[in-house]
């Protein structure tokens, strides 16, 4: 993944980089097998955790190479978001990694990540949902309502989360 920050990067080249990274996260999920890491050895659902741990291993090196800071679990007073992207004081990007299986999906997009932004001096924001199959019907066309109804929202990111069979096993 090649990325690139100027030298005075605005708060438009930061979160480019940002969501690069997290299409990065989507790809190796989806497309290289990095899902299994979502799932314990009997294919029970691991905790969210499991996925903010594979993120940042994923982001963490990005971010080095191009000279951006990466803060996991950064509080600014109104709890920790998972990530805070920055490169100087007022040019930050905060990730929320949540599962589909979390009860608080639709809480954490229309009051979580809306807190930490301001608590961040107006961050910007991205949504990083991944889809591991978690969720009812129902409760997922209410998430998808609720983002379509929102005025002004964070970015969300979808991520299938569900392992694939491997290519030799796949129906022909």
């Amino acid at each position: 993944l090649e990325l690139s920050l100027p030298k005075e990067p605005s708060i438009d080249d930061i979160e480019g980089v940002v969501v690069k990274i997290c299409e990065q996260f989507r790809n190796l999920i989806e497309n290289n097998q990095l899902a299994k890491l979502l799932y314990n050895s009997d294919g029970t659902r691991k905790h969210e955790s499991a996925a903010q741990l594979v993120f940042f291993g994923i982001a963490s090196s990005y971010c080095a190479v191009n000279d951006l800071d990466i803060t996991p679990e950064a509080n600014s007073g109104r709890g920790p978001v998972d990530f805070k992207f920055s490169k100087g004081f007022s040019k930050r990007v905060l990730v929320e990694v949540k599962l589909t299986s979390n009860q608080q999906l639709s809480h954490g997009y229309a009051s979580q990540l809306p807190i930490y932004q301001k608590a961040e001096g107006g961050a910007r924001g991205v949504y990083l949902v991944i889809d591991n199959g978690g969720a009812s019907k129902k409760r997922m066309e209410s998430f998808r309502e609720l983002i379509k109804n929102s005025g002004e929202p964070p970015r969300v990111m979808w991520v299938d989360g569900v392992p694939r069979e491997s290519a030799s096993r796949a129906d022909h």
